[in-house]
């Protein structure tokens, strides 16, 4: 009888070991994959920042779009059809793809975190069934049998406690990170708020600048 429940209590503490393996390392691996992919996401962000400051620095100058005078007006030949801005096709393609890499990083690590949070629940459930199961009352006359069931079980007590504060060392980090997690997202998100900003504001000035030439050219003030 003996041999039984220490046999199973120490198949369940094997158990309980396991399942803390199990979840610690893969979500290891998981936010060490997961801050290299920010880390490549905040390099293209800065990239994308010295691409648009460069461009916003070499625009052409009005001035130099000006006719020669308001009264010769040039042939229609002269007058170069408007392009497509592969600058802003870029701009905009470059920016769905952060998108595009913000949810390929935050969907598996949604999954991951559900996950944990179901592993986690169901070691507090292996525990706390650990808890509540109480010896049977002893039939046997054997004094020394009784004595040897509560050293058991004690011991047991003793294995719990450990895992108990094993949990607690890996559920601590978990929650640093995802704090951790949470900034980094929020800074990434502005940053791109701000690529947008300064997308808008390249646009209109483009806007601008060619409503203004077009009306230099057909010698009419612009409105």
């Amino acid at each position: 009888m003996v041999t039984g429940i220490c046999g199973a209590q120490e198949k369940l503490g094997d158990e309980l070991k396991t399942l803390v393996d199990d979840t610690y390392q893969p979500l290891d691996r998981g936010y060490n994959e997961l801050f290299r992919s920010m880390a490549e996401m905040r390099t293209e962000i800065e990239s994308m920042q010295h691409i648009l400051e460069k461009e916003a620095t070499t625009s052409p100058s009005i001035n130099a779009n000006k006719a020669t005078s308001v009264d010769v007006k040039p042939q229609t030949s002269q007058i170069p059809a408007e392009p497509e801005s592969l600058a802003e096709k870029k701009d905009e393609w470059e920016i769905a793809y952060i998108n595009t890499r913000i949810n390929d990083v935050y969907n598996p690590l949604n999954n991951n975190v559900d996950c944990l949070s179901t592993r986690i629940d169901l070691l507090h459930q292996d525990l706390d069934t650990i808890r509540k199961k109480d010896p049977q009352p002893a039939t046997s006359i054997d004094i020394c049998t009784i004595t040897s069931i509560d050293s058991k079980f004690a011991a047991m007590e003793d294995r719990l406690k450990s895992y108990e504060d094993m949990h607690d060392r890996f559920t601590s980090p978990i929650m640093r990170y995802l704090d951790t997690l949470s900034t980094q997202m929020m800074n990434v998100q502005r940053d791109i708020g701000k690529l947008n900003d300064q997308h808008d504001f390249q646009e209109k000035g483009s806007t601008s600048i060619d409503r203004f030439r077009r009306a230099s050219l057909d010698g009419k003030k612009p409105t």
